[in-house]
């Protein structure tokens, strides 16, 4: 299976350095792991007295970003349609796909078939993300580097 946890690089011709983009925020999934050949969901056991299992759950955060000069104008003009997003059902990565000055990992980054879950799951989430960390190290949020 392919890492959760992948550190994103933007480049651009002519060099954009990491202090010319800027974080509008993150949208978080809830997502439960798949199996890529077959579809089915995955589970983890605790040995031969669990014959049920529990479901692979993790969080992804999907970094939306923007040019440092264009800030301003992005963060103003998602708080300003914060609400009427909400009501739409739309997300801050819906936001970015709309506007053209922002831009979201989810548009060009290759998504695999996990199941998007669309609430947070019972237990809290910093459950998930010491999980994740002690499981893939300490790079558990999306890095932007030029």
């Amino acid at each position: 299976m392919d890492r959760l946890v992948r550190k994103i690089r933007i480049r651009q011709w002519g060099g954009i350095a990491s202090n010319r983009m800027r974080l509008i925020g993150y949208h978080r999934q809830y997502k439960m792991r798949v199996c890529s050949e077959c579809g089915r969901i995955l589970r983890t056991y605790e040995g031969f007295n669990d014959p049920i299992g529990n479901y692979v759950r993790y969080i992804q955060d999907n970094p939306v970003v923007c040019f440092a000069h264009d800030y301003d104008v992005a963060i103003t003009a998602y708080l300003k349609y914060k609400d009427k997003l909400k009501e739409a059902g739309l997300n801050l990565s819906d936001f970015a796909s709309i506007v053209p000055f922002a831009v979201s990992t989810l548009e060009f980054m290759p998504q695999n078939a996990d199941i998007v879950v669309d609430g947070p799951f019972a237990k809290p989430d910093e459950y998930f993300i010491v999980r994740q960390r002690a499981a893939y190290g300490d790079d558990s949020s999306a890095d932007i580097l030029a």
